[in-house]
């Protein structure tokens, strides 16, 4: 089955349609913190700018009655829409259970569902596991094809019997084809608006490299530090913590820059608050994103809301990012840290103002209102074909 992209879609008056006000609940889980909640969060503040009665309802991950209880108050929207991505909901086969239950308690209501972080293909995933698998069971679920247990059932059950299932890029829509979702559109990430202006060109700290985002061994930091050994004068601020289940990984990172000799020019910040991350990053000249795996990553669309220009693993995810940065977008392959190093001296030696003014054009093309009407037209769309019987809906390129 193809993908239908947002572009493409009718504009096809329906229960959601923006002539009407609509009530949209948006099912978010009880940990403010994560990354699905924040992007439910920004996209029902611009639904909610666009005249509708959007708003946020929790649900409690891992305890499935406590999670029906709680999405029983979504029953009465027009629309109900659902984030996903894996151990979201719960851990291992306890994402399944709730699962189970929203669906139980939302059944006969239009669901959306917005699939996150299908960042590798199926079959590469299982070439992965297969290698590196652990046991006889895990070894033999590989073979049979099952990548994650609990979490492939539970991206069956949601994406299968959606009416609707969003992707922030076409990848990610190409990659999760095998749960059979009724219909599909790719809704790219919103560039978020945030508040204040970049600082003056001369006052950004010329030998300041940052990287965004939790300390992960997918974020792949020990690469930006490996880099820094061929930066001479630069600094290295990881923007970010670690959970514990990720501590072992950032203690591997700071041995790495103690053994090359940089641990004096390199600092976590652990989390930082909104304000203050905003402020680190308009600091820093040049942003690095080695990440191993890169779906619609918030965390580059917030380096680019910021302003920053950054270095970023090439993946086919970031092609239209850097297509339409040319100047503040330098990609690079493997991890050599000089080639590393190289990319972020080649994106510094470009002019700051050329590249503020492409990232720029990108966040105006990606902002939430925008985002928000793509949701609106993706809402009516799959509401006006239920509501006429319409089949499932294949990519007419397919």
């Amino acid at each position: 089955m193809g993908h239908v992209r947002t572009e493409r879609t009718a504009r096809t008056p329906g229960t959601t349609a923006s002539a009407r006000r609509a009530r949209i609940d948006l099912i978010v889980t009880d940990e403010p913190a994560h990354g699905l909640n924040r992007y439910a969060g920004v996209l029902a503040g611009a639904l909610r700018a666009a005249g509708h009665d959007a708003r946020e309802v929790p649900v409690p991950a891992g305890r499935p009655l406590a999670a029906a209880r709680a999405a029983l108050r979504a029953r009465r929207a027009d629309v109900v829409h659902l984030q996903l991505t894996d151990r979201y909901l719960g851990p291992a086969w306890g994402q399944l259970a709730v699962a189970a239950a929203l669906r139980a308690a939302l059944a006969g209501r239009p669901l959306f569902v917005t699939a996150h972080d299908f960042h590798t293909g199926r079959g590469e995933l299982l070439q992965r596991r297969a290698r590196n698998a652990r046991g006889a069971a895990r070894r033999l679920l590989t073979r049979l094809g099952v990548v994650s247990p609990g979490f492939d059932a539970t991206a069956r059950l949601l994406l299968g019997s959606a009416a609707g299932v969003l992707t922030c890029s076409a990848t990610e829509a190409e990659n999760l084809a095998w749960t059979r979702p009724r219909r599909s559109a790719v809704v790219p990430h919103y560039v978020e608006e945030l508040p204040g202006e970049p600082l003056p060109v001369e006052q950004v700290d010329e030998h300041l490299v940052v990287v965004a985002g939790f300390v992960h061994r997918r974020k792949a930091q020990h690469v930006a530090v490996a880099a820094l050994a061929h930066l001479p004068g630069h600094r290295l601020v990881l923007a970010g913590s670690a959970t514990e289940r990720n501590a072992g990984y950032l203690r591997e990172v700071l041995e790495l820059a103690r053994e090359l000799g940089v641990a004096e020019r390199v600092e976590v910040t652990g989390y930082l608050p909104d304000a203050e991350l905003l402020a680190l990053l308009r600091r820093a000249r040049v942003a690095v994103a080695p990440y191993e795996r890169i779906a619609a990553s918030g965390s580059l669309a917030t380096l680019v809301a910021a302003g920053v220009p950054v270095v970023v693993r090439a993946t086919p995810t970031v092609a239209e990012l850097a297509a339409a940065c040319p100047t503040a977008v330098e990609l690079f392959e493997g991890e050599d840290p000089a080639e590393v190093a190289a990319a972020v001296l080649r994106c510094a030696a470009r002019p700051l103002r050329e590249q503020r003014a492409e990232l720029r054009a990108r966040a105006a093309a990606l902002s939430p209102a925008r985002t928000a009407r793509a949701h609106l037209d993706v809402y009516a769309t799959a509401t006006s074909a239920a509501a006429t019987g319409g089949a499932r809906e294949e990519d007419p390129g397919a």
